[in-house]
Order: structure tokens, then sequence, then C-alpha cells
């Protein structure tokens, strides 16, 4: 690639969670790390790197249509551990 902008990566990097009639996920703890960790390699990668933190669906989908770029990598850091579980 001998562009010097890559691409456009958006780091969602949700830690806290709306409760949920049956659920309430718990905070996704070190999260700060891993989206760090990311814009670090994407930077140095050459993508101009956006983190955005505890988004809903409907943010999240806004993020996904805005812009006017031709290709955008989304890197999404949620939870999957479930109470109880």
């Amino acid at each position: 690639m001998d562009h010097s902008e890559r691409g456009r990566l958006i780091i969602i990097n949700n830690k806290h969670f709306l409760p949920q009639k049956e659920i309430q996920l718990e905070e996704r703890i070190g999260t700060e790390v891993d989206a760090a960790n990311l814009k670090d390699d994407f930077t140095q990668l050459g993508f101009s790197v956006q983190v955005e933190n505890d988004q809903t669906a409907d943010e999240m989908l806004q993020l996904m249509i805005s812009g006017n770029v031709s290709a955008v990598r989304m890197q999404l850091l949620s939870s999957d551990h479930y109470p109880g579980s």
C-alpha cells in the first residue's frame, strides 16, 4: 500500500451497559487498554483512528453511515459475559 493514509478505523469501546429487562451486563474491565493497543497498532499502519466510548445501537449506526470515505473498519469492544455465567 503506497497511500499515506490507509483508511479509517472506528473503535467502539463499550465499557458500561444500559440496564435491560432480562439482564444487566457487567462493566468491561480493561477495555481502555484494549482500545489504546488497537489505536496504537492501526495508527502505526497509517489508519486514521477514532475512539468512541459507550455507544448505543443508534449511535453506532450513525457512526457507520457518517463520513465521506470509501472504506471504514469498525472494531467493537464489548462484553460477552452475562452475570452468573
